[in-house]
C-alpha cells in the first residue's frame, strides 16, 4: 500500500473528521457557553435561549468544519465531485442545518430532562459562579453530559451524510 492510499484510507479519514469533530465540538462548547453566559440576564424566553445558544455555537463551528473537511479530512473523493463547488458547499450547509434541528431538539431534551429530574432549571448557566464557592459542579455535569450526547448523535449524523451525498469515495 502506498503513501496515497494509506492518506485515503476510510479509518485514517474517520480519525481525521474525529479531529476535526474535536476542535469544532470545542469552538461550539465554548461560544454556547459563553452565549449562555451572556444572554443569562435577559428577557428571552429559555427556549429561544437554547436556540441561541445551540445556534452560536454551531455557527462557528461549521464554518471552521466546512474549511477543514474540504481540504484535510476527506482525502478519498470521487475525481468528479467539486467539493469547493455552490452546490457542494449549499448541501454541506443543508445537511449541517438538518444536523442543528437534531441538536437544539436534544439540548431541549436534556434541558427538560435536567429541570424535571433534578430541579436545574437553566443548564446554560453553569458557568456561574465558576471562580467563586457559588459554582454548581452538579450543572457543569449535566451541560457537559447532555452536550456531549447531543455531540455524539450530530458527529454520526454529519460523518454519514456528508460522506454519502458529497464527499463520496470514488466506484
Amino acid at each position: 500500500m502506498n503513501k496515497q492510499d494509506i492518506t485515503k484510507s476510510i479509518p485514517l479519514e474517520i480519525l481525521r473528521f474525529v479531529v476535526v469533530g474535536l476542535g469544532s465540538t470545542v469552538i461550539d462548547y465554548s461560544i454556547h457557553s459563553i452565549t449562555g453566559l451572556l444572554l443569562k440576564n435577559t428577557s428571552i424566553s429559555y427556549s429561544l435561549t437554547n436556540a441561541i445558544c445551540v445556534a452560536t455555537g454551531f455557527i462557528v463551528s461549521v464554518i471552521f468544519n466546512y474549511v477543514l473537511s474540504s481540504i484535510w479530512v476527506y482525502k478519498n473523493v470521487d475525481k468528479s465531485v467539486d467539493k469547493k463547488s455552490p452546490k457542494a458547499m449549499s448541501l454541506f450547509l443543508f445537511l449541517s442545518i438538518c444536523g442543528l434541528f437534531i441538536g437544539i431538539g436534544l439540548w431541549e431534551l436534556g434541558s427538560w430532562k435536567a429541570n424535571i429530574d433534578l430541579g436545574i432549571s437553566n443548564l446554560n448557566t453553569w458557568t456561574e459562579g465558576l471562580f467563586t464557592k457559588d459554582f454548581s459542579f452538579i450543572k457543569f455535569f449535566w451541560f457537559t453530559y447532555y452536550f456531549c450526547f447531543k455531540t455524539l448523535v450530530t458527529l454520526v449524523w454529519n460523518y454519514i451524510t456528508r460522506k454519502v451525498f458529497i464527499f463520496k469515495a470514488p466506484k
